[in-house]
């Protein structure tokens, strides 16, 4: 856990320092472009670590404190400067020139983040196929028809491309007057065309995506242990990642879904779990914790997840990408 926080105040420091260079490093441009000499950069507040002169005469630095930076600029309110260089002194600049050098800062950071931005949309962001399981009897996506293994492509004509784009989308369209159409393709790669009854439709805009019946299919996970909460119960159990669970609480799992299932089915209640660990079976006993749902059930966990490898992720996330121009 220690590791984990020092690793994570590392990374952010280290993002710190680079937005704070970005944002100096944009005032120290557009002065200089002005011509106004740049006494020195710093990076960090405090007792300097490492040192530079440039052959302007700009000092560069690198400071004890991460938390801060400056560029200090010849000016004639600061101190004294030579007849020689009063040119280059930030005060004798007009106004439009030292309004650039200060907004300069800012629009170098705003710039970057647009920068970031638009790469990582061409790039793609990784989202989960909007791929449906199976809905419940008597919900929405049931009286429209929704099979399982059908994937939404277009609803009320916007392409939908990952769930995320379904459960973004949902709320403003299901408010709308009239049937909403919804587009997906099935197992067989056929489009299918659902009608959501205006009524039914107008009902489930409150309940949401799930609320109405429309669930994310993801493909069967083995009952491997991928990872183990430290301090849980699983952890002061024994269980390690890579076991593979056999029975829990008596019952034969063959995918991680039922061992979720009898888990949240016995809260608070002794568990045996029987598990293969390399090529050796055994046993342990736990209790699961007792967690209550906001609906007021109460279910069973024991703090661990599944293992996913690369293949798997593969086949339930796609690249949401930003079409070409």
């Amino acid at each position: 856990m220690l590791n984990g926080s020092v690793g994570t105040l590392g990374a952010f420091l280290l993002a710190l320092s680079c937005l704070i260079f970005i944002h100096e490093l944009g005032h120290f441009v557009v002065a200089r472009w002005v011509g106004v000499k740049v006494l020195r950069f710093s990076i960090g507040l405090g007792r300097p670590i490492w040192r530079r002169q440039a052959k302007n005469g700009t000092e560069w630095v690198v400071a004890l404190l991460p938390l801060g930076g400056y560029v200090r600029m010849l000016d004639e309110r600061e101190g004294p400067v030579s007849p020689r260089e009063v040119h280059q002194a930030f005060n004798r600049k007009s106004l439009a020139q030292r309004s650039a050098i200060v907004v300069a800062g800012p629009l170098a950071n705003f710039l970057l983040a647009w920068s970031l931005f638009s790469l990582l949309y061409v790039l793609g962001i990784p989202g989960q196929r909007p791929c449906l399981d199976a809905p419940e009897t008597g919900t929405l996506a049931w009286h429209a028809g929704i099979r399982a293994g059908e994937c939404v492509l277009r609803l009320e004509g916007k392409a939908i491309r990952t769930w995320q784009d379904f459960e973004l989308e949902w709320p403003r369209v299901v408010r709308r007057e009239g049937a909403v159409r919804l587009v997906t393709r099935n197992d067989r790669g056929q489009e299918e065309v659902h009608r959501l009854v205006t009524a039914q439709v107008n009902a489930a805009a409150e309940e949401g995506v799930e609320g109405s019946g429309f669930h994310l299919w993801t493909p069967p996970l083995p009952p491997v242990v991928g990872q183990v909460i430290p301090d849980s119960v699983a952890d002061k159990a024994g269980l390690k990642p890579l076991d593979r669970l056999l029975r829990v609480a008596g019952q034969s799992v063959e995918t991680w879904a039922q061992v979720v299932r009898v888990v949240e089915a016995h809260p608070q209640a002794v568990v045996e779990i029987e598990l293969a660990r390399a090529g050796q079976t055994r046993a342990v006993q736990l209790i699961p914790r007792a967690v209550d749902l906001p609906n007021g059930r109460r279910i069973g966990r024991i703090g661990i997840s599944p293992q996913v490898t690369e293949a798997m992720r593969r086949e339930w996330t796609v690249l949401d990408q930003d079409p070409p121009l």
